[in-house]
């Protein structure tokens, strides 16, 4: 304990340089403490990624149709097990400024390539069998606690009312 008061003299001598080299220190500690923060982010990324599915779009862009008979020509590819397709199209909810993320497709298909995505059963098939169906999120279903609530989401007026075939189709292996 005799030297500590050298030690401090000394640490107080140049005070630039004791609170760069401090501030470099806590620098350090920081960017290792995000870093660590990024691998742990993109680990779970991996572990929650599903390696055994498939993204098809057009090499044009993701909104622009596929024939609909690549669905069947991918089923016939040997390991492939399932396949479900999406058309999307730009809806929106009361008012064209709350836009909706819509998708139309085969929702027994996509329960079986997705089988994270969990709904019940007979909302599934009621869904299915009602031609203007449609499952929507917790944030918009909030005030709409039924299952048979009245949901309206309309199409804008620069979109085509007539889809040559799926955008996406989504192929699990």
């Amino acid at each position: 304990m005799k030297y500590f008061p050298l030690l401090w003299a000394g640490l107080w001598r140049k005070r630039t340089r004791t609170i760069f080299t401090l501030l470099s220190v806590v620098a350090a500690f920081l960017l290792y403490g995000l870093l660590q923060g990024v691998n742990a982010w993109l680990g779970n990324a991996i572990a929650d990624s599903r390696v055994n599915r498939l993204y098809t779009v057009s090499r044009i862009s993701f909104i622009e149709p596929l024939p609909i008979s690549y669905v069947q020509q991918i089923e016939t590819v040997p390991g492939v097990d399932k396949v479900a397709y999406f058309a999307w199209f730009g809806g929106y909810y009361q008012d064209p400024k709350n836009q909706v993320q819509s998708f139309a497709g085969d929702m027994r298909r996509v329960f079986e390539v997705f089988p994270e995505w969990k709904i019940p059963k007979d909302q599934l098939e009621k869904m299915i069998h009602t031609r203007n169906g449609a499952i929507i999120g917790e944030p918009l279903a909030t005030d709409r606690p039924r299952t048979s609530s009245r949901f309206v989401a309309a199409i804008p007026e620069w979109m085509p009312y007539s889809f040559a075939g799926p955008s996406c189709v989504f192929i699990s292996v």
